[in-house]
């Protein structure tokens, strides 16, 4: 199954959320995923949803 990056806004979002306001770890994995290809996004985007769970945007 592929997962295109621009399919889940949500997920869009909290990366870039995580780029600028994250730990340094949070920070590191945003910026990986938001500049990686579609075959090493799909390869992260099941840890995305974990550290997502792990670590919600504030309100």
């Amino acid at each position: 199954m592929t997962i295109f990056p621009s399919r889940d806004e949500e997920l869009h979002n909290w990366l870039r959320w995580a780029e600028k306001d994250g730990s340094s770890f949070l920070k590191a994995t945003a910026e990986a995923a938001l500049i990686a290809d579609l075959k090493h996004y799909n390869l992260l985007w099941p840890v995305l949803l974990e550290l997502k769970k792990e670590w919600p945007e504030p309100a």
